[in-house]
């Protein structure tokens, strides 16, 4: 199953206010520290909340979570845009098999607004929106493309990020 961190499928060309407020609703920013010779290190990122089958997750990036020792950090925080701030549960990380960059980490109550996840893969030439922050700046990026292709574990778009 192709998956990428905080993409909405519309037909619209441009990120509406309404597509925007709503999934900002779901979008946190993640804080990472690692403790290197007995000082904090931090680091960011960005995922979203999603319920799925009745259980709240949140996606963010594999990279994120696991650095390229696979070394998880000391501890993990995520923030909503409503500032509501929480530690996450590192032995909650479900990793997927393979290369993909995006991970879930197993949520034991529901924080913010969650979206729900997709009942379909995206199809060939689909209009999708991606946010996510991507520069670290601590703010909810939006930018917009088109699946160029489809493979059986994932797809790929056109959308600059």
């Amino acid at each position: 199953m192709g998956l990428a961190v905080g993409c909405v499928s519309t037909n619209d060309l441009t990120v509406s206010a309404s597509l925007y407020n709503r999934v900002s609703q779901s979008f946190v920013m993640i804080a990472r520290e690692d403790i290197e010779n007995g000082k904090s290190v931090w680091g960011s990122g960005s995922g979203f909340l999603v319920e799925d089958n009745g259980t709240n997750y949140l996606y963010t990036a594999k990279h994120i979570v696991v650095d390229e020792d696979g070394k998880q950090p000391s501890k993990l925080y995520a923030t909503t845009m409503k500032g509501e701030s929480w530690t996450l549960d590192l032995s909650a990380v479900e990793m997927p098999k393979g290369k993909h960059d995006v991970v879930r980490i197993r949520l034991k109550n529901q924080i913010g607004e969650s979206l729900k996840l997709a009942k379909r893969e995206p199809a060939y030439q689909e209009r999708l929106y991606f946010f996510g922050d991507a520069f670290g700046a601590g703010v909810m990026n939006a930018e917009v493309g088109d699946v160029v292709a489809v493979g059986p574990l994932e797809f790929e778009h056109a959308a600059d990020i």
